[in-house]
């Protein structure tokens, strides 16, 4: 399950509208006429990221 952080205070109004499907999410909120911008991390699990991670 994906964890979203909006770290602007002129975006901190955004919320995901619609959750991650077919590799694509939804956000809204937020004022007209912005751009945002995001970054997607994950944490690695398997035997070579607990190994070596």
């Amino acid at each position: 399950m994906p964890i979203f952080f909006f770290e602007d205070k002129a975006a901190s109004d955004l919320y995901i509208d619609e959750k991650v499907n077919g590799n694509k999410y939804k956000i809204a909120g937020g004022i007209t006429d912005i751009e945002v911008s995001w970054q997607v991390t994950r944490i690695r699990q398997g035997p070579f990221a607990n190994n070596y991670g």
